[in-house]
């Protein structure tokens, strides 16, 4: 009889490991060396779309940034300091790649082409979470304040709007005087 229980034991253990599969394993956050390399890659894609260079250091940071909790993105230049771009992790992990795409053009806009932000609103077609097509305010730039739902940053809206119109407002608008400008959550 106890024969019988250690071999149910051990057919009941093995039925587990291999039932269990991907599914029992935990999800493991991507390392910090991984992180950096979606920042860098986010950072080449730039560099590309507007033929610049981001020759200043950009780099994920534990912790706040500031006393306001809802800041998760900083460029700081001028006053004679080098130029540094600070993204909060803890955001970074918790959110999609087109919002972090989003979060790092927008860093960069600032950093690279000295643009303050661009609160204004326009009509865009997103899917709900239904899954239905809805009409709804948007950020027009992603120079926005606030950094909206990654909705928002899906492709090919990114590609089609938001890169694009970022150089419009490189054109338009060129003149914000030193200082630190930040990018909040939504």
């Amino acid at each position: 009889m106890k024969d019988f229980f250690r071999k149910l034991l051990l057919c009941f253990l093995c039925l587990t490991l291999i039932s269990c599969g991907d599914a029992c394993e935990e999800e493991v956050p991507p390392t910090p060396a991984e992180q950096d390399a979606e920042v860098q890659s986010y950072i080449r894609d730039f560099e590309r779309r507007y033929d610049v260079e981001v020759d200043y250091e950009v780099r994920l940071v534990d912790g706040t940034l500031t006393d306001r909790l809802e800041v998760v993105g900083m460029c700081n230049w001028g006053w004679g300091k080098p130029t540094l771009v600070r993204l909060e992790r803890s955001f970074w992990l918790s959110n999609n790649q087109d919002r972090r795409r989003a979060l790092v053009f927008h860093e960069l806009g600032h950093c690279t082409f000295k643009l303050g932000h661009n609160d204004h609103m326009f009509p865009v077609q997103i899917r709900n979470n239904q899954g239905k097509m809805v009409t709804v305010d948007g950020p027009y730039s992603l120079m926005h304040s606030v950094l909206f739902s990654d909705r928002f940053y899906t492709q090919p809206m990114f590609s089609l709007h938001y890169e694009p119109q970022l150089l419009e407002e490189v054109e338009e608008q060129n003149a914000v005087l030193d200082g630190e400008v930040i990018c909040t959550r939504h």
